[in-house]
């Protein structure tokens, strides 16, 4: 800065000098932030352009794996930025003063959280930044600041997404090569999306046609970290956050091997499938669980995934297989609307390793700041200043650096970057855009309400409807994004049972059924097409869909 300036800080409105409780305040995507850049100039700063805002975020990545002479990398993504121009000054002099330059912006409710993850040599963050930089003539100066400041995702949404996940049916073997027979068992759940202290309900239903013994169901919330620079230096970190053991059920009793061998069939085999998903749908054996606070937000991104699933174990007698499900669920915050969560706001248990890391953060309430020293001047107050929706660029694609300085990898992210020009509307720079996303759904809904995007979804065929199902990173959105895009698809004939066939091709298997509830009310041909969309399900897809076609069809 040089001697023209004394002070230069960026001040948020709703942070306090002190943290609440011992955390620190978060900005709630989807909400605006307001606040003030503050500068004391000393000397006449002539020549200036223009006093401009950058706000970005990013991810950012340490992977330490000892190889001879490449030891480590560094991984940046920036997925969010925007700038404004804060005051324009036309060439004039800026003289020796004190001066303060509100602004709002706000925060796209698409927003990540901030994460602060710490491995053993490694580790994964997502940052969020505002510069305020001074130019001259129109080039950047040196008189800048910066500050970091957290984000907390915006709340998962008010309402349900069960899934009835297809059962599974393994071969026990005693030692690895004795036949006992097989286990088959199903889980649904009431809801796939649930937030940190919030309870989900399981319902479990197995079969036993083996002569081995299930001693206890056993059931874990999995919490797997991945993140790396390159995919040939990704680390994963397998996290349980809770365990649970189930005895009793009347389906672990073993059974004869005459027994075993009588229940073989494919006969046998519908029946269990029928009578499992019976069971499931009744609730006859459920399992409450509360997903603990100290879970982190679930997130798909480019540089860092974080993926939580339950995992339920059939526990056998000692050297017999033990058969296992996964049960994906997407954690976040919980919705505004909800009661279904715990009165004590604090985790059940803190994990030793992870104690550093940004879980559950508060989100402020506009708390007005201290104004310091700063209250014994009387600083130039400028107009407020509103940073549009328009001149916020999401997306962008990873850079990585081997064995270099952290801050000189971190470069280009840290310059001023200047706000591409919009993209022509084509399914090419779609899918392109999508690769770098950070919502989908997102993007998707923002162009289907645009009127120079919609003759690129009503042009789609059915392989391009599902190309764009299976560049959806998230498998959680693929049902709503296709059922947002499905209305506008297809031209004259509408959206047929082909597309629905292209979007169960593209989808996760996982989330088959769900796809399936979505958009049969929407295809046009259904009462001929029907077999087509049946032909392309498993058993089990079509026994829980079954009334869905039923419904469909009147």
């Amino acid at each position: 800065m040089g001697n023209s300036v004394g002070r230069f800080d960026i001040v948020l409105d709703y942070e306090t000098n002190q943290s609440i409780a011992g955390l620190t305040l978060a900005a709630r995507a989807g909400n605006q932030v307001t606040g003030k850049i503050r500068i004391e100039v000393t000397k006449d700063i002539q020549d200036v352009s223009a006093l401009k805002l950058q706000m970005h975020g990013k991810e950012k990545t340490f992977v330490y794996h000892g190889q001879k002479g490449k030891s480590h990398e560094y991984g940046d993504r920036r997925f969010v930025v925007a700038l404004v121009t804060v005051a324009s000054f036309d060439g004039q002099t800026l003289v020796p003063g004190f001066y303060e330059y509100p602004f709002t912006f706000s925060l796209h409710s698409s927003l990540p959280t901030s994460l602060q993850f710490r491995g053993r040599k490694d580790k994964a963050d997502v940052v969020y930044k505002f510069t305020a930089f001074v130019e001259q003539r129109g080039n950047i100066t040196k008189i800048q600041t910066k500050r970091r400041f957290l984000v907390a995702a915006s709340p998962l949404p008010d309402s349900q997404v069960p899934c009835f996940l297809e059962p599974v049916t393994r071969e026990i073997k005693a030692a690895g090569s004795i036949k006992k027979g097989t286990v088959t068992f199903g889980v649904s759940i009431n809801d796939t999306h649930v937030g940190r202290g919030q309870g989900v309900s399981l319902s479990i239903a197995s079969r036993n046609n083996s002569t081995a013994s299930v001693k206890i169901l056993k059931v874990e919330l999995v919490e797997n970290v991945q993140y790396g620079a390159r995919n040939s230096s990704s680390r994963s970190q397998k996290i349980v956050l809770f365990g649970k053991d189930i005895t009793g059920l009347p389906s672990f009793k073993k059974k004869t091997w005459p027994e075993v061998k009588e229940g073989q069939g494919q006969s046998q085999r519908q029946t269990r499938l029928q009578e499992i998903y019976d069971e499931l749908a009744s609730g006859l054996n459920t399992l409450d669980i509360t997903i603990p606070r100290n879970a982190r937000d679930t997130y798909a991104g480019n540089l860092i995934q974080i993926s939580h699933y339950i995992l339920i174990t059939h526990m056998t007698k000692t050297l017999v297989d033990n058969p296992s499900i996964k049960i994906p669920i997407r954690i976040g915050y919980p919705p505004e609307t909800s009661t279904n969560t715990e009165n004590n706001r604090e985790p059940s248990f803190r994990i030793a390793e992870e104690n550093d890391s940004l879980r559950d953060i508060p989100v402020a309430d506009a708390l007005p700041i201290s104004a310091e020293d700063w209250s014994a001047v009387a600083p130039v107050q400028a107009p407020l200043v509103e940073i549009p929706a328009e001149n916020v660029i999401l997306g962008g694609i990873a850079t990585v650096a081997e064995n270099g300085n952290e801050r000189n990898s971190s470069a280009q992210w840290e310059g001023i970057i200047p706000l591409p020009p919009p993209v022509a509307p084509t399914l090419a720079n779609l899918l392109e855009e999508m690769v770098a996303s950070v919502d989908d759904y997102d993007i998707i809904s923002q162009k289907v309400d645009d009127p120079s995007w919609r003759p690129v979804f009503s042009d789609l065929t059915p392989e391009e409807f599902g190309m764009i199902i299976a560049h959806v990173h998230v498998d959680f959105d693929q049902p709503k994004v296709a059922a947002c895009i499905a209305l506008l698809v297809g031209g004259v004939g509408g959206f047929t049972s082909k597309y629905a066939v292209a979007a169960l091709k593209n989808t996760a298997r996982w989330n088959r059924t769900t796809m399936v509830q979505k958009v049969l009310p929407l295809c046009t041909d259904l009462q001929t097409g029907q077999l087509e969309i049946m032909a392309e399900l498993t058993e089990w897809e079509q026994t829980v869909t079954s009334h869905d076609f039923q419904e469909a069809l009147r």
